[in-house]
Order: C-alpha cells, then structure tokens, then sequence
C-alpha cells in the first residue's frame, strides 16, 4: 500500500458513545482518539507528542483532553498542541457519520506519523526586523516556532553560549552516554527549513535597551528589533570549605554529565543537593546519570521540594547499582515542604526497602581534600563521608548577571520582572521560562519563579504571540512529575502557603491522592496510581473552578466531572 492510498474504516456505531467520551481504535496498527463532543465527532493521535502517553487515558474538557502523563494538551477538533510539555501537534482525521456508523478517513502516511509540525513561514528579504533570543531551552525553541506558525516573516536569531541546539534536558538523566545530537529536541535542518538562525557559543555580556542591541563576549553585537531573554538559570555554587577542591561539580550540559561520569564510575560520589528544575530542567538528573557508579552515593538534599525530588531519583537509580547510598537532607523526611510528610515518609520507606540509608536534619559542613582532591564530606552531626567526587545541586539562580546596568528591572534574586504578556520593563524586551517572575493566574496575579520544563514552554508561546500584539495573558497551571523505582508521583497547583493536607486513598498500597488546602481551596494535587486525577484537577483550576474542602470530603473522585 503506498502511503497515499485512502483508508476508509467503519469504527463504531454512532449510539454506542455518550457524549463526552472518547475511546481508543487501532487502525492499521496506528492508535486513534475518538471524541464525541457536542454530540459531533472527531479524531485525533491517541499518542501525546511529549512521551506518546495514551490520551484515552486522560482527561476531557470540551474540546481539549489533557495528557494523563505530564498534563499537556491538545484540541480534539483541530489536533493542535495547546498546553506543554512538547512541540508538536496530532495528526486530525477526517470523520463522517453514514447510516448511523462513524466512519474515519485517512492514509497510511498520516496514520504512521503520531506527531504534526504545525506549518510554519519563512523570512523574506522585504521584512527587515529582527527578533533576538537569548537562550536555547523550551522558553526560546517554542516562541522562535510560534513566530513562524503565527506568520512572522522578519530574521529570528536564537544565541546559546553552549555548543548545541536546542536539547531535551529532560532526557540527560536518561541516556547518559547518547550523543548530544540524538537528544536535540528539533534536527539540525529544521532551522534552515524555517530560517531560524542559532547561534552556538556566543555569551551575551550586556543588553543596551536604548540602542536596542544585545553585546557578546566575543565582542560582536547583535541589532533587535524585538528581544526575548530565555536564559534559564545556573547551579548555586557550593559555599562550604573545601568547595574549590578538584572533582567538585556543578551540572547542567552534556559535557557535565560525561565528566561527571567517567569521574564517578567505581568511586564515592557525595551529592549536595540537586535542584529539581521540574524533576527535568538544568540540574542532571544525577541518579541515572551515575548508572555505571559501584561506590557509595551520598545524597544532601536542599531546602526546596525541587532539591529533594532528584535527590531522590538519585537515591532510587543507584539503588541496585551503588554498594551504598545514603540521603542526607535538613528536613525530617524528603518532599516535606511540598508534598507533606505522609508522601515523604511513604517515598523514604520504599527507598529504604531498596537498601538507602538516609541521613536527616543535617548538612554538610566542610570537604576535606588530599593533594587538592576531595576525599571526604563532614556533616554537622559530626558523622564523615568518605567522596571521591561531589557534585553541587544546592539551588539554581537565575542567568541575568549581564543585564547590570541595563533598565530591565530585576528581583533580589535577580529574575526579570514580566507582566502577564512577558513584558519587561522595557518596551520590546520580553522574558520567559525560570529567569522570570511572573504573575501566576491562579493565584490571582500574585508573582512566582517557577522552574518547571511545561512552564517554560508555555511562557515561549505567550512572549511570541505578544510579539505580534495578540494580547494573550499567560494562564497555565504548574503541573510537574517524578518517578521513584517505577512509581510516578503528579502535581498540579501551585500548594505554596497551603495549611492543610487532605488524603485520599491508600499510602501503603502505593495509590493515593493528595490535596493541598488554602482557606478550605484546593490549591494544588499529588497523585501515584490515579490517573487522569492530576489532569482532572489542573483543568478545574484553569477554568477558574473552586474546588471546596467540604466537595473533596464528600466526593474526591467525581467532583471534577460536574
């Protein structure tokens, strides 16, 4: 068969769905979305384009259904991406209802094709502008794409100061020794398809608003009309004695993980924290990056939630894999501040039953070292780990160190001050992504610096189409993931400030739903084994619904489908 060739297929009867299902159908071995929405009927890929979860699983909204997953989302009718994580949309098919039986049109090509780039422009020489990128994560990759897909004609330059493309950071942790080129999140010549330039190892060193140009280390500037900032954030440099001793690392490239790697393999290896950039972003994964590690792995958790999730894939990877592996974190147990103290005690006892020791209420306090290497970690209980190699997570800050001197207004902390249409302070400067303080909209406008990988996405998308004067606000719902020895743990919200936990479920048989009160709101949700209950609730929180203390007592299930 080629792959024009018309497939026409009989796929059910148009009584046996209720309206507002969806069912799954294999075509030709390709998995298609059925939805009856409105009492009309439409398909779609089954497989979500971030990591190929069955949609069917997940959750319908109207005309949207939300990945069970990580909580993107894609428009039924359309196909269309809508919500992150991931760049692409789904393949749409063509629907008709003969004889009271639903039918689909389509064609081999477009059934073996789970992903849709949506259709894109290209510069042309009679538009002169220039929007420049600064970065090369999710926040820069999603706005240059949808510059084009909205019909922006004028240059796009993307600058890196790394060596690559633009990469999915999420995946370091998990293929440590694969090429840098097979993590890349577009092919090399997707760029040249669309005239997106990119710029590999430039540093910006100075932003001059007035004269709207960005200047690079190499002492070349770059002229913008436009200019997004999306430079992320970097790792907090260790600040104990001894933290300038050889073998001490920070990582966030490709090239951290190998020498991180071949450094580690067979020795000790103390872990001070690790940033938990949306259990994915900047900071490795170090757990699984170690996989080759015999030695003991010891693991000091930071202060935030975003420390203590990789702290723990780190813990749970090296499991079978290290001679030893022990947790050192200031909190009773890990996830406390965010996730309570039930789901941190129930995540701490499955690592134990996998043979991790853990270590709590302490810190490291000074490295010792021999002929300038280090050799061992002193906690402040007094206890001595012997390290080879330490490795420095303890918090990431934001990369806006060369905007000194410029107007666009910064924090304490140095994120860039954005409106809800990632608007600087400067007219034609926007900003995106974890280098950015934003008003959060479910919490009614209130600022927040969010590290997560769907965030940053979500934000590249606002900052292009408010390029173009479409004067869209950002709205979308922190949603964030880990998993734990083949145990997946879901967010949704934003629990800051939350004052009461109310559980559902069962900890001990590794099922249970989490949610987080504020004045008797949910303001956030955890889950392990209740999928789509995560999507369910980020849906009902994005709509503007409040889901009420006295509704989750009554009706945990069922109270988001009403």
């Amino acid at each position: 068969m080629s792959g024009n060739e018309k497939i026409t297929q009989e796929l059910c009867k148009e009584s046996e769905m209720k309206d507002g299902e969806m069912r799954e159908f294999l075509i030709e071995g390709s998995s298609i979305l059925l939805v009856k929405s409105n009492g009309t009927f439409s398909a779609v890929g089954n497989k979500c384009s971030h990591y190929g979860a069955p949609l069917s699983k997940g959750f319908l909204a109207g005309d949207r259904v939300r990945c069970p997953w990580h909580g993107a989302c894609f428009n039924v009718k359309t196909g269309d991406i809508e919500e992150y994580p991931g760049l692409d949309s789904l393949p749409c098919f063509k629907v008709t209802v003969e004889n009271g039986s639903v039918h689909i049109a389509t064609n081999k090509k477009t059934l073996e094709n789970a992903k849709r780039v949506k259709a894109m422009c290209r510069h042309t020489a009679s538009n002169r502008s220039t929007v420049a990128i600064i970065g090369a994560g999710p926040a820069a990759l999603v706005c240059a794409e949808t510059l084009r897909q909205e019909g922006y004609s004028g240059k796009i330059v993307m600058v890196t100061r790394e060596s690559h493309l633009p990469y999915d950071r999420t995946k370091l942790s998990k293929a440590m020794n694969a090429k840098a080129e097979d993590l890349y999140l577009r092919p090399k010549e997707f760029y040249s398809q669309h005239d997106i330039e990119v710029w590999t190892e430039k540093e910006a060193v100075s932003v001059n608003t007035d004269e709207a140009r960005v200047k690079f280390r190499d002492g070349s500037f770059l002229q913008y009309s436009q200019l997004l900032i999306a430079t992320g954030s970097r790792p907090r440099e260790l600040r104990c004695p001894g933290s300038t001793l050889r073998n001490v690392f920070y990582l966030r490239s490709p090239e951290d993980a190998t020498a991180v790697s071949k450094e580690a393999t067979g020795k000790n290896v103390v872990i001070m924290g690790s940033s938990f950039i949306d259990s994915t972003k900047a900071n490795i994964n170090i757990a699984k990056l170690l996989q080759a590690t015999s030695g003991k792995i010891i693991y000091s958790m930071g202060t935030n939630s975003r420390d203590d999730v990789v702290g723990m894939e780190v813990a749970a990877f090296l499991s079978d894999k290290a001679n030893s592996v022990s947790v050192i974190g200031k909190s009773s147990v890990p996830f406390q501040a965010v996730l309570g103290d039930q789901i941190g005690t129930l995540a701490m006892k499955l690592l134990q039953e996998h043979g991790v020791n853990f270590y709590m209420r302490t810190e490291a306090r000074e490295l010792h070292g021999e002929n300038g290497q280090v050799k061992d970690v002193q906690l402040r209980n007094g206890t001595v780990l012997p390290a080879d190699v330490v490795l420095g997570g303890i918090g990431v800050v934001p990369v806006t160190n060369f905007l000194k001197g410029s107007r666009i207004a910064v924090d304490s902390r140095g994120a860039i001050y954005v409106d809800q249409f990632m608007r600087t302070s400067v007219p034609d400067v926007f900003a995106a992504g974890d280098v950015v303080s934003f008003p959060l909209s479910m919490m009614e406008g209130h600022r927040a610096n969010i590290g997560h990988w769907q965030m940053a996405h979500s934000h590249g998308r606002i900052a292009a189409l408010n390029m173009l004067n479409k004067h869209i606000p950002v709205n979308s719902v922190p949603f964030f993931w880990t998993s734990l020895l083949g145990k997946s743990i879901r967010y949704a919200g934003f629990g800051e400030g939350h004052t009461e936990i109310i559980m559902k479920g069962a900890l001990e048989e590794m099922k249970f739903l989490a949610f987080y009160l504020k004045d008797d709101i949910v303001i956030a949700v955890s889950s392990m084994n209740f999928d789509p209950i995560v999507s369910q609730v980020a849906e009902a929180i994005l709509s503007g619904r409040k889901i009420t203390k006295t509704e989750v007592m009554d009706n945990y299930i069922e109270l988001i489908s009403s």
